[in-house]
């Protein structure tokens, strides 16, 4: 009734007096903080009436249409997609998201897509269990926003959160740690909403056995909050404290902390924190040999969950399981075997209901896991592609650079000299093209002697086709002598290129390394083959050998390395 009775005097507000003027023509980061607090859809209650959210969001906009403000609208528009979210799960609304992205337009774009895509990624995971696509949108928002300041973006911190349990729930407590600590305070000051993530962060250190870090955190947890006065954080750090002891051995300083533990539960009436600790406490005492304290310990917490929720509470509180089992180990001691048979049975009936539960989650662990694997197979071959990618154009980029270095000092050292050479290699590209050309003339001329042979064929001049197939003959290109003089003018125009062509690829064929060259100038395969001496269909071979030589993908191109020979 209050929120109801607020939400309508914030409506009355902004059609009566007019919004608070903070809100317009605003940044993202202050409008993102007005909006939060006025709807609450980011939190787990929100706002459940539509009336009331349709007309405090139409009361807004309205005046953002007065005041021209459109990158208040449109983070309106974003509000109302995540009201929907939550509201109407009756089917995914991927078209609705697409649409919302493709309707920013204002200069906070950047935020308002990366805001979206979180929240989409926050509904398909927890409502849809699509987790392979939601992981792939957490990291879409993330590589967004990670290069964003919090003052810029005041949602970062949260998400870097939020990203940090999916990978703890899939057990990868390496990347939970990596986006925990992106998340912790720079700053080292911690904040009340940060809790949370130094208490995850802890606790994945805590579940790779590394117990003084996880003390470290733990322990920065409980000083703020005793400075915050918050009994539940003081609480939960300091079991969590008493945790990190057990799982080290440390069974004197775990007995320590979860006696401070229990007495600071009953004074605070925490029955969370009374149970734990007593159960823990009793486990220790057995270990201990003090059969008289693990008794009084592991009936605490029965005698407290069967005051509360009666004869079920053993569906209710799986956890206390364990005082179950203690009790039936002491009382086997003392040769109670009925007392025993009877302890045993109700740890194995809660130890079943508690298998059934973790084996439901250890199955949807694992499909989110073969999900995830799968992302990751894909992320990893996108990655691969676009470093060799990269690898390709910094080489090209260095090939580049190498070339502007050395040809400002051949210009610095040979200024004398430049004339001479440009007059030297342009008679070299003169023959060269000549040469080429003598080469096309001679592809066409085997051509036509080829057409000849077909007609003479079907006249069965045998004489005729004996000269011809001479004339053919006697037409043969690129012999050794001929590849000599051709190779001496090609390497006047490209120098070294037969030489960095070598070095690239030192397992080249010398017919393959007379393609390249050929290549090199542009010839059409038809000019190829002929020049060669070959069929078109060698041509394809060499093409297709030399791809897998260099393992070029289906869209590489063989004239482009060449080119950046």
């Amino acid at each position: 009734m209050a929120r109801l009775f607020f939400t309508f005097f914030i409506v009355a507000c902004f059609q009566s007096f007019g919004q608070p003027q903070a809100i317009f023509n605003a940044d993202f980061a202050t409008r993102e903080i007005i909006i939060d607090t006025l709807f609450d859809t980011q939190d787990p209650g929100g706002i459940k009436a539509p009336i009331v959210f349709d007309k405090t969001i139409s009361a807004i906009a309205t005046k953002a249409k007065e005041k021209d403000d459109n990158g208040l609208a449109e983070h309106l528009r974003l509000e109302q997609f995540r009201y929907k979210l939550k509201k109407d799960k009756k089917q995914v609304p991927y078209k609705e998201y697409e649409d919302l992205l493709a309707s920013f337009h204002s200069k906070d774009k950047q935020y308002l897509d990366i805001a979206a895509t979180q929240s989409f990624a926050d509904y398909l995971y927890q409502e849809r269990n699509q987790y392979g696509i939601a992981l792939g949108l957490y990291l879409d928002a993330y590589y967004a926003y990670d290069k964003l300041t919090e003052q810029e973006f005041p949602l970062k911190n949260r998400y870097l959160y939020t990203l940090g349990l999916v990978y703890y729930q899939f057990d990868d407590y390496k990347n939970a740690i990596y986006y925990f600590k992106k998340a912790y305070p720079s700053s080292g000051i911690i904040k009340d909403e940060q809790t949370g993530t130094i208490n995850a962060l802890a606790l994945s250190y805590l579940e790779i056995a590394a117990y003084d870090t996880a003390l470290h955190y733990f322990e920065q947890l409980y000083n703020y909050a005793q400075k915050a006065q918050s009994k539940n954080w003081i609480l939960i750090s300091r079991l969590n404290i008493g945790q990190t002891y057990l799982k080290h051995k440390n069974y004197h300083a775990a007995k320590k902390e979860m006696e401070f533990c229990r007495q600071y539960a009953i004074a605070n009436n925490q029955k969370f924190g009374m149970s734990e600790a007593a159960v823990e406490l009793s486990k220790i005492a057995l270990t201990q040999h003090d059969y008289a304290n693990a008794a009084l310990y592991a009936s605490e917490p029965l005698t407290l969950w069967r005051n509360m929720f009666g004869a079920s509470w053993h569906y209710k509180r799986l956890e206390a399981r364990q005082a179950y089992e203690v009790l039936s180990k002491l009382a086997l001691m003392k040769s109670d075997y009925k007392t025993a048979y009877l302890y045993k049975d109700t740890f194995l009936m809660m130890q079943d209901s508690f298998d059934k539960q973790f084996n439901a989650v250890q199955l949807a662990n694992a499909e989110k896991k073969s999900l995830i694997d799968k992302y990751n197979e894909e992320k990893n071959e996108l990655k691969y592609k676009q470093k060799r990618e990269v690898l390709v154009r910094n080489g090209l980029l260095v090939f580049i650079l190498l070339g502007a270095i050395i040809a400002v000092m051949y210009v610095n050292n040979q200024k004398l000299k430049q004339k001479q050479l440009l007059s030297e290699k342009q008679k070299a590209e003169d023959k060269l093209t000549d040469f080429t050309n003598v080469l096309h003339q001679k592809s066409q001329l085997i051509d036509e002697f080829s057409k000849q042979l077909e007609q003479y064929k079907t006249r069965d001049e045998d004489a005729e086709n004996d000269e011809v197939l001479f004339k053919l003959q006697q037409s043969t290109i690129l012999t050794d002598e001929e590849w000599d003089n051709f190779r001496n003018l090609f390497e006047q125009v490209h120098k070294g290129f037969l030489h960095r062509l070598r070095l690239k690829i030192p397992d080249l064929t010398p017919a393959e390394t007379r393609f390249m060259v050929l290549s090199k100038l542009k010839l059409a395969p038809k000019d190829m083959a002929n020049i060669l001496g070959v069929g078109p269909s060698a041509i394809r071979k060499y093409r297709y050998r030399l791809r897998n030589k260099l393992n070029l993908p289906e869209d590489g191109s063989i004239d482009e390395v060449v080119d950046m020979i």
